[in-house]
C-alpha cells in the first residue's frame, strides 16, 4: 500500500498573512499530498530570547486563515515537544505516531540556502523529502549536493509581505489588507498586537 503523502509547513505565523496562504497554495499545486499540515512553531531555534504572541493564539489565527482550503489543517504537535523546537524532533514524533505516512518538509528558498545549518539536517533528509517554494530563477549554487538530492521545487512568486512589518502596522492602528478579515477580527477580539501588547518575534 502506498504511504499517505503529507506535507509539513512550519512557521511562527505571528500573524498569519496572505503570503503564507499563497505559499500553501503553491505547495498544494506542486505536489500530490493527501494533506498539508501547517505547524505553528512554539519557538524558533533561531529566535530564542525573543518574545512572541502566545502559541494558541497563533495556532487559532492559522486555523481561521486556512478554513476553506481543501486538504490543509493545523497540526499542534510542536507545542507538546521539548523546546526549542527542532524539525528533526517533530519528524521523529510524527513518524512514530503515523508509521504509514510519507512526510515532506515544505520550506522557502531562504531556508533551503541555510538548510545545512539545521539541527541534524542529515537525519531530516533520511526521513523526509524537501519541497521548496522558489522563483524559477532561484540559484542553488550555495546549496550542498547532499541536500539537493532530496529537493523538489514548487514554482512560486513570493508576495512582498512581512509579519514583522504587519505587527508594526497593527500597533499603529492600521488594518493591513494582507491579513485575512476573519483573522483581523480575532486579533481585535483578543487585543493582540496593540500598543500595550507589542509582539517582537
Amino acid at each position: 500500500m502506498k504511504p499517505k503523502a503529507i506535507g509539513l509547513y512550519g512557521g511562527t505565523f505571528d500573524p498569519v498573512h496572505s503570503g503564507h496562504l499563497a505559499v500553501i497554495k503553491s505547495f498544494l499545486n506542486s505536489s500530490d499530498f493527501a494533506e498539508l499540515w501547517v505547524l505553528p512553531s512554539p519557538l524558533s531555534p533561531f529566535k530564542q530570547g525573543e518574545a512572541g504572541t502566545p502559541y494558541w493564539h497563533r495556532a487559532e489565527m492559522t486555523r481561521i486563515a486556512i478554513r476553506g482550503i481543501p486538504k490543509v489543517k493545523v497540526c499542534t504537535i510542536e507545542e507538546t515537544l521539548p523546546k526549542p523546537s527542532y524539525t528533526i524532533h517533530t519528524l521523529e514524533a510524527l513518524c512514530k505516531q503515523h508509521p504509514g505516512y510519507a512526510f515532506t518538509v515544505c520550506i522557502g528558498a531562504d531556508n533551503l540556502s541555510a538548510f545545512s545549518r539545521w539541527h541534524r539536517y542529515r537525519d531530516i533528509l533520511e526521513m523526509a523529502d524537501l519541497l521548496v517554494a522558489a522563483r524559477p530563477e532561484f540559484s542553488t549554487e550555495a546549496v550542498a549536493p547532499v541536500v539537493m538530492r532530496k529537493v523538489r521545487f514548487a514554482e512560486h512568486e513570493p508576495l512582498s509581505c512581512s509579519s514583522t512589518k504587519l505587527r508594526e502596522r497593527l500597533t499603529q492602528g492600521e488594518i493591513p489588507a494582507e491579513i485575512p478579515a476573519d483573522v483581523y477580527s480575532y486579533i481585535r477580539e483578543h487585543n493582540l498586537y496593540s500598543l500595550n501588547n507589542t509582539s517582537k518575534s
